[in-house]
């Protein structure tokens, strides 16, 4: 959405700690740029991110204080620790393909972690960067190196 605002309203911003890997994306929409245009809402992928309502009044004296922050957890490369995408969004990939979604290992991964049953950041030490790699969940950078491996 951020991407397809002409009025650069959606602000996106990732966060993350390397040291405690972890990260979080925070989405800002600043109301008072705004020029409701409905760019955000007609190319959001998942139809339910954004939605125009008239439930902000700009009419106020500190135009600054009229906006929404969304913060979601980010998924990161268990290999290099840039950010992959959202849990949320992952979790919305993996419902919108299905079965197919067992044929990535990052999908798949994160379906089973969301479900209490994969533990795996114990392990991604333990395992050399080689194709068995490839079971984690990976960057498209870190994935392209494991595959092309020998």
């Amino acid at each position: 959405c951020s991407q397809v605002c002409p009025a650069h309203t959606i602000e996106v911003e990732d966060i993350v700690d390397k040291e405690k890997k972890t990260g979080k994306r925070v989405i800002t929409l600043y109301h008072e740029n705004c020029i409701f245009c409905g760019n955000c809402v007609q190319n959001c992928i998942t139809q339910k991110g954004i939605r125009q309502t008239q439930e902000f009044d700009l009419a106020t004296y500190d135009r600054k204080s009229v906006y929404s922050r969304v913060e979601k957890e980010l998924v990161l490369c268990q290999c290099c620790g840039e950010p992959i995408t959202t849990v949320e969004h992952l979790e919305w990939i993996t419902q919108k393909v299905a079965e197919s979604g067992f044929a990535s290992p990052s999908l798949y991964l994160s379906h089973l972690k969301s479900l209490g049953l994969a533990h795996y950041e114990d392990i991604v030490g333990l395992i050399p960067f080689k194709r068995a790699r490839r079971q984690l969940i990976l960057c498209h950078k870190c994935r392209r190196e494991s595959t092309l491996e020998k």
